[in-house]
């Protein structure tokens, strides 16, 4: 069982404010004022009044509800010659999709051994592609985590971070030191947060300190902010998650090799400052995804010796609900959590030789809303779902179809 949650936490090395409202404008006829024009509903724009944007009896009101419906699909590679995947998804306040693509081998799009930044509209028309190299350097390793701040910017890592504009135009790319490996990836408000781990003081002849610790960036230029060192401080040996609870980062993974059977995944910070305040009490050794609530509670999957869950508790320990991943459930590869506090699982079901792409909604009492399967297109018989985000009013679910290195990236919206 702890092997399987191991096997979420590598999920990216192998291959996780207000809307925006747009409206139209047009000068007055008494010159100088504008003048609001409001919206379509239905439209694929989310305009002033609506909270999401569907065509139904509630008028694009806030009383619309996401469904579990695909609304559209697009596709992205050439099917049986190469192997293309989505590394994450994000949706920015404004509706924009962005999802970060990479392709091995074979003629492709996006081209060969290659990461793409690929932005959708919301009725997913494609606005504009970018290739993007992996931050800091790391010839042939994909770039991971994808995130979108209030004001549209795009940020994603792999040895460092960096940052693009709405429009897919770099900004800053700021590479980590000391060979360390940016790790995960959280923003909070106008501030980026990133865990990383590997050696300190290389020493290609001698020993190395493998280390994790914390940073935070200036989202405007990229430099570090705060950093803060956890090996040895913590019991951490390697944070792949990390998340925002109110004024927490909160950072989780896998204990140190020097507690192999106890101590615990987690370590917290100060968000203003770096300084490690203590939370979530416990022996957790391994972690797999992990997310902040609109209350500042987390969720997070893990294991005993019994079996493996889902757990929703406050930073102090306190538990909310536990959920068992039970036979029933989907394998776990990307969780997100909406405005509304429900959670969206996504991930597949089935075995190596035949799989489908799941998605499963839970209300914020870890209660079952609905649940989705897609399967293959004719003639392919696995696929799976790697990555899950909530946009203003709905859900957005990538993944990809095709056996091995002859597979097919899509993105999915999931209604309305």
């Amino acid at each position: 069982m702890v092997a399987s949650i191991l096997s979420m936490l590598i999920k990216h090395a192998l291959l996780a404010s207000a809307a925006v409202m747009l409206v139209a404008c047009a000068d007055a006829d008494d010159g100088g004022e504008d003048t609001l024009t409001p919206g379509v509903c239905g439209d694929g724009v989310l305009n002033l009044g609506e909270a999401c944007d569907v065509p139904d009896a509630d008028g694009c009101d806030a009383d619309c509800h996401i469904t579990g419906q695909s609304v559209w699909t697009v596709t992205r590679g050439e099917s049986g010659t190469s192997l293309t995947y989505p590394l994450d998804v994000a949706v920015g306040p404004d509706g924009q999709i962005v999802a970060l693509m990479y392709a091995w081998g074979g003629a492709s799009d996006p081209p060969e051994g290659s990461a793409t930044l690929v932005a959708l509209a919301p009725s997913g028309e494609t606005r504009w592609t970018t290739s993007v190299q992996s931050p800091g350097g790391g010839e042939g390793v994909a770039p991971s985590h994808v995130a979108i701040g209030p004001d549209g910017s795009i940020f994603f890592h792999t040895f460092g971070v960096a940052c693009y504009d709405g429009d897919g135009q770099l900004v800053w790319d700021e590479p980590t030191q000391d060979l360390r490996t940016a790790s995960a990836l959280a923003l909070a408000g106008d501030d980026v947060y990133v865990a990383s781990y590997g050696l300190r003081d290389f020493d290609p002849n001698g020993p190395s300190t493998v280390d994790a610790s914390l940073r935070r960036h200036d989202p405007a230029t990229g430099e570090i902010v705060w950093e803060r060192v956890l090996s040895g401080v913590t019991d951490v040996g390697r944070a792949t998650s990390i998340t925002v609870a109110g004024d927490t980062v909160v950072a989780a993974g896998q204990v140190s090799a020097d507690f192999p059977n106890d101590g615990s995944a987690f370590a917290c910070a100060s968000a203003a400052t770096g300084a490690l305040v203590p939370c979530l009490p416990g022996r957790f050794t391994s972690i797999g995804w992990l997310v902040a609530t609109p209350s500042g509670d987390v969720v997070f999957a893990t294991s005993d010796e019994e079996h493996e869950f889902l757990r929703s508790t406050s930073l102090t320990g306190e538990v909310r609900w536990d959920l068992a991943l039970t036979a029933d459930m989907p394998v776990i590869r990307d969780i997100a959590v909406g405005p509304d506090a429900t959670i969206a699982l996504a991930g597949y079901r089935g075995g190596p030789d035949a799989s489908r792409a799941a998605l499963r909604l839970l209300d914020s009492d870890g209660a079952l809303a609905w649940d989705l399967e897609v399967p293959p297109t004719d003639g392919v018989t696995q696929a799976a779902a790697g990555a899950v985000a909530f946009g203003p009013g709905f859900l957005v679910m990538a993944g990809q179809e095709g056996p091995g290195f002859a597979s097919t990236a899509w993105i999915s919206r999931i209604g309305p």
